[in-house]
Parts: structure tokens; C-alpha cells; sequence
């Protein structure tokens, strides 16, 4: 027994002629008949009998395709799982970002991806950027997203958000005056940055990095959203990313830009010694898409600001 024999068994059942069957399958009324037989051969049982031109399975012909049906019902499913993968609608990913990224933009790309496909799975975690390139190079992770790294060996680093910076200051703080807040400008002021978890202030221009290191009363918190969060309740300025702040408005505080041109260069980590899955690409394409619009419109929210 072969499959081509199953095949054309499965059709002769299915529509109970040789004529339609070999219409159906492209091929000669004597090659049916010939198939049949030596399916028979093989089986060792009669399949059919005939009364005129009508074929009559035999019970052992019903339960044989009985058995038949089930292999198919089983080919279709996995006919339709390798579709699901080739279309990116199956499987599991694992995406580990900077918590700057990780409380609002990413979770909305992440569902709008997951939408449209409800057999993948998603691991999501908030990390340093060095956890984050170590764990992507070693294959824990299938994508990363932190700041650029100089000499990072095991990733390739993918150019994906640029974030300005700007200063969210209390109401009524003397810096709420100024269209664009210097460097200069932030001397003697309490300042708060997010420099405790990842990095972020070795990522800013020297003299402002010098400036948050400096500062005789220290101010660092866990991520951008707790260091708006002081800034709404009064406790200092607080200098995050224009993301961040548009998506915490507020109306205790007051955002201006932070000079110009500063600001966070963020990456797409890969693995440069794997080659990635076409669900893990096609999430790839869905952050750089969603990437690019967040941008803009974090720079159009900067510009409102000056304005």
C-alpha cells in the first residue's frame, strides 16, 4: 500500500465512481481501475463491488476508509500548522527590553502584534541593557531592545528609536519660564534621573552626565516613569525621554526640550551567530514599523513643548 494507492481509494469513496474520480485526479480511467487492484493485492480483501456501473464498498473498504480519513484529517492539521508558521501565526518569542520601553509604547506593539495571532506566545521582560545584549548573544532571547553599545560583539545592533530628551519641571519652578532648557541652566537645581538600573546617564552628552553625577543632592530612580512621577508631586526636575513624558501628561508639571540634538539612541539587538525564525523577523518588522511612528511623533510632542 502507498499513498498515491490511499489516494485515489479515498476519492473512489468519496465519490463512488471511477469516471469522477479520474476527472478529479487528472488521471485515466484505467490507471484507477489498475490501482484499485493492486491496492486489493496489497490489502488482500475485495474493496468494491459493482452493480451496473455503480461501485459497493465492502464493509472492510468502509473501515479501511474510515482509517483513511483520519490520516487526512491529521495532514490537514499539519498542513495548516506549517501554514500558520509560514505566515507568523505560531510559536513562541521572547522579547527583553529597557524598562524605558517596557510600560507603554512595547506592550501596545506587542498586542497589536498578538492580536491577529492567538497561538503565539510572548515573554516579555524588563532588563538592563547589558543583561539584555548578554541574554539575546546566548539565545534566551530572541530580540533586545536598550541603548547602543560600543564593541558589543554578540549582536548586531539595528538602529531603531532616537528619543530627545526634555526637562518636566513642577509648576512654578524657575525653569518653567525658558522656551529650551540649557545644560547650563540646570546647575543648582534638583535633578532627577533614572541612573540606578540601566545606565542611561553614560548614554548623554558629557557635560550633563558631569552635571547628574556632581549634584550635591542625588536624585536616581529605577525608570523614567518613577522619575515623572517625583516630578509631578514636586520633588525636583526630572530629565526623561519625550515618550515618556507624552504618554504622562500632567498638569502639575511643565515640559520643556533639553537642549538640542541630546537625547537616547536606542537598538534592536539580534544574534549575530543565529539566524532568526520568521515569527521572531516579523516582530522585528512590526517594531521598526511602530518604531518609526513613534518617533515622529515624539519630536512633534518636543516641538509643541518649545512652542
Amino acid at each position: 500500500m502507498n499513498a498515491r494507492q490511499v489516494e485515489i481509494f479515498r476519492m473512489v469513496m468519496l465519490t463512488g465512481s471511477v469516471t469522477e474520480s479520474a476527472k478529479r485526479l487528472h488521471v485515466s480511467q484505467p490507471a484507477i481501475s489498475k490501482q484499485l487492484r493492486l491496492l486489493e493485492d496489497d490489502v488482500g480483501f475485495t474493496l468494491f463491488g459493482r452493480n451496473g456501473n455503480r461501485l459497493h464498498p465492502t464493509d472492510e473498504a468502509t473501515a479501511l476508509f474510515e482509517q483513511a480519513e483520519i490520516l487526512y484529517r491529521g495532514l490537514d492539521q499539519l498542513d495548516r500548522f506549517a501554514e500558520d508558521l509560514r505566515e507568523s501565526r505560531r510559536g513562541m518569542l521572547s522579547v527583553a527590553a529597557m524598562p524605558l520601553l517596557s510600560q507603554g509604547w512595547l506592550p501596545r506593539t506587542a498586542a497589536n502584534f498578538l492580536r491577529d495571532r492567538p497561538d503565539v506566545s510572548l515573554s516579555l521582560v524588563a532588563r538592563s541593557t547589558d543583561w539584555i545584549a548578554r541574554s539575546v548573544a546566548a539565545g534566551r532571547s530572541d530580540l533586545g531592545l536598550g541603548l547602543f553599545r560600543k564593541d558589543e560583539l554578540g549582536v548586531i545592533q539595528t538602529p531603531l528609536l532616537q528619543l530627545p530628551l526634555v526637562c518636566v519641571c513642577p509648576k512654578g519652578h524657575p525653569l518653567c519660564g525658558r522656551k529650551r532648557i540649557e545644560v547650563d541652566d540646570l546647575a543648582g537645581h534638583d535633578l532627577i534621573a533614572p541612573s540606578n538600573f540601566d545606565p542611561l546617564h553614560l548614554a548623554l552628552p558629557q557635560p550633563l552626565s558631569q552635571l547628574i553625577s556632581s549634584q550635591r543632592r542625588r536624585l536616581e530612580v529605577f525608570t523614567t516613569q518613577t522619575a515623572m512621577e517625583l516630578a509631578m508631586n514636586g520633588a525636583g526636575v526630572a530629565i526623561v525621554d519625550a515618550m515618556t513624558a507624552l504618554e504622562r501628561p500632567s498638569d502639575t508639571v511643565v515640559v520643556r526640550p533639553l537642549d538640542q540634538n541630546i537625547g537616547f539612541n536606542i537598538v534592536l539587538m539580534t544574534p549575530r551567530h543565529r539566524s532568526n525564525s520568521r515569527l521572531v523577523q516579523s516582530m522585528q518588522q512590526q517594531l521598526v514599523s511602530d518604531a518609526l511612528s513613534a518617533q515622529e511623533r515624539a519630536f512633534q510632542y518636543v516641538a509643541a513643548c518649545e512652542t
